[in-house]
């Protein structure tokens, strides 16, 4: 729940404050080359398309036979945590924390040159007596890390004992999607569940890792077929037996690409030289007027129309995956289908009565994210141009077992 609603902020907190910082970037007159136009606009520093990040092995963390690395209301514990999107030098802490009501509570820093990256609770919500609280470790005894979402991330796996028993936490890494806030790591009480019913008591590292990734996987996947098996079998876990999958075509090569969808959230997954990308994770729709999103195949695009205010104010959007694998926006309508008289973004109750809305006017404003500084009637002949290569819908329709016996 927290992905969606985070994930719905920030798609609707990027059309309002305007668009991704890119590079400038020329005009082009024919559709084939709006592509590369817009991808070389969008180009961000970082990883080069189809490298990994060279990441540090992180120390072994001690078996439990030595004794737990951390206990309740004990000393914080410290290891080194060279995650991906952080790198080497990064730190991880285990402390206590003591709630207003008492409680003490197993809670999780990250930090790196002093500076704070992530601090959350590691706890599970429980259902006691009609009332949902929260459980914390009592005592850890392996903390380890692995892209267990394959979304091009580490997350944090901790391993203990609560007043339940033996459990796992699989902590999914969250971006920030505001300077205001720090990165966050929420523990998945879905995904836990799933682990223990399959595994039992046998929880360590490497069967949770296993039972993720697959017996297979070694830090990279030897073909596209061993990783989405491992994407789907993921899914199966989160979501359970409602989740659908597809094969498509989204970006230029040769290779399918999945797609992983439940009612109301789609995920795409890509392979390329033993990794999985995945520019599309966990993108919420089919609620305030988001129909889901739509595909320009083999381009790497995706369209999506959106509204608000019951359809008073609408969206459609075009964005294009850039060589991070992430996908940022080029260029966005929005329309108005009242007469914003007072010019404050909303639609009054003054003018949305029935008789206004019939004399309204109407507006509709188009908005270049490129950089380029296109002016509207340029952004409106490059969505034109997008739009006359057709789309398709991103979701699925297989099962999991008609996925499997395509991939097999």
């Amino acid at each position: 729940m927290r992905k969606r609603i985070f994930l719905c902020s920030a798609i609707l907190a990027l059309l309002a404050a305007g668009c991704a910082q890119a590079s400038d970037v020329k005009g082009s007159e024919n559709q084939k080359g709006i592509f590369e136009e817009v991808n070389n606009a969008l180009k961000t520093e970082g990883v080069t398309k189809g490298e990994t990040p060279e990441i540090s092995e992180a120390p072994e963390a001690p078996k439990a036979s030595e004794g737990p690395l951390w206990t309740k209301g004990g000393e914080d514990y410290t290891m080194d945590a060279p995650l991906s999107q952080y790198g080497s030098g990064t730190t991880l802490t285990i402390s206590s924390e003591t709630t207003e009501d008492g409680a003490d509570l197993s809670f999780m820093t990250l930090s790196k040159d002093g500076k704070e990256l992530t601090a959350n609770r590691v706890i599970f919500i429980v259902n006691k007596d009609d009332k949902f609280v929260s459980v914390g470790f009592d005592r850890i005894d392996e903390i380890g890390f692995a892209d267990c979402t394959l979304d091009g991330n580490d997350d944090v796996i901790i391993i203990g004992e609560t007043e339940r028993g033996k459990e796992v936490a699989v902590c999914e890494w969250e971006k920030r999607y505001s300077e205001e806030y720090n990165d966050s790591f929420y523990s998945n009480d879905t995904l836990s569940e799933s682990l223990e019913k399959m595994l039992g008591n046998d929880l360590s590292l490497s069967t949770v890792t296993k039972a993720l990734l697959g017996d297979s996987y070694t830090g990279s996947f030897a073909s596209y077929k061993d990783a989405y098996k491992a994407a789907a079998n993921l899914a199966k876990l989160k979501y359970g037996e409602e989740t659908k999958f597809g094969l498509v075509y989204f970006n230029d090569d040769d290779i399918p690409d999945l797609v992983v969808n439940v009612p109301s959230m789609v995920s795409l997954y890509l392979y390329e030289n033993g990794s999985v990308h995945s520019p599309i994770y966990e993108w919420p729709y089919g609620a305030g007027g988001n129909a889901g999103y739509d595909m320009i195949s083999k381009h790497a695009a995706v369209s999506n129309f959106d509204q608000d205010y019951a359809g008073m104010i609408y969206y459609e959007t075009y964005m294009i995956m850039d060589d991070n694998y992430e996908m940022k926006t080029a260029y966005y309508l929005e329309g108005y289908n009242f007469d914003d008289l007072n010019d404050n973004g909303i639609p009054d109750p003054e003018e949305t009565t029935d008789e206004a809305i019939d004399k309204a006017q109407g507006k509709i404003k188009y908005v270049d994210c490129t950089g380029a500084n296109l002016s509207e009637a340029e952004v409106e002949k490059k969505m034109k141009e997008l739009a006359d290569f057709g789309t398709e819908w991103i979701g699925g329709e297989m099962s999991y077992e008609e996925l499997l016996g395509k991939l097999n």
